[in-house]
């Protein structure tokens, strides 16, 4: 799976969901490719030993659209979406620092430093795919397991916590997706990882599982709750399987 997931990263596909195998009858060589999930590509993977294998190929199925930046450097550009067999831009409506992050943890670069608005890296051509865009960032906390805490939210410059009012495995799942980890496993409620403090940024949240990140799912608005912090949600996602 490590090697699923530089390949949909180097495709800018987010982390990999699911790989697949096919044999067809002849022989060939090929040198065993070591990776370990963190490279940008295939190329920076390890290569070992020639070897000679019965017929086959592998494919991977990755979590996300493809997204590409077009500009002066990989992790710097226009930001552009593939969907329905097009690539098409993002409008800047409502584009942030949050939006910017999530492109960047799709494509495995670093951390976001700007989100250019008005065309900074020239127009684009045809479709303009999404507009309006929400996305936040999620981190976990609570727990020393890095993909298994108590799920909490960044916005407006707040880290808070999520209420776990209609918490469940959809709404887990689109935050082990948007972290990088594997797929959820369980949806803990009533603070299994301890109690948070401060703000609570979502209430009864309605994910259907496919979403980018919470801030795409149905809810009551950041900020509007009627919980306390012995509601806070966690997930449990299966192992870390893309970058950090």
């Amino acid at each position: 799976m490590n090697a699923a997931n530089v390949a949909c990263r180097q495709m800018g596909c987010g982390p990999a969901s699911s790989i697949y195998h096919h044999y067809i009858s002849y022989s060939y060589h090929h040198y065993e490719m070591t990776c370990s999930g963190d490279e940008s590509s295939l190329a920076d993977c390890q290569s070992g030993s020639l070897q000679n294998s019965n017929g086959g190929y592998s494919g991977v199925q990755c979590a996300g659209h493809p997204v590409r930046l077009v500009g002066p450097s990989r992790c710097s550009g226009r930001v552009e979406i593939y969907y329905n067999g097009a690539w098409g831009t993002v409008c800047d409506n409502g584009w942030d620092m949050n939006d910017a992050q999530v492109v960047c943890n799709q494509l495995g670069c670093g951390q976001a430093l700007a989100a250019p608005h008005s065309a900074y890296f020239g127009k684009g051509m045809d479709k303009i795919w999404v507009d309006n865009v929400n996305y936040n960032l999620v981190r976990l906390a609570g727990s020393n397991e890095p993909c298994s805490r108590r799920d909490e939210v960044y916005y407006n410059g707040v880290w808070g916590t999520v209420c776990d009012d209609g918490w469940d495995l959809n709404d887990a799942e689109v935050v082990c997706r948007q972290l990088g980890c594997g797929p959820a496993l369980r949806a803990p409620q009533i603070a299994y990882f301890g109690q948070g403090t401060g703000q609570i940024w979502l209430d009864n949240l309605v994910c259907s599982g496919n979403e980018a990140s919470l801030g795409v799912c149905g809810d009551r608005g950041f900020g509007t709750e009627d919980c306390g912090h012995s509601e806070d949600a966690g997930v449990i996602c299966s192992s870390k399987i893309a970058y950090v």
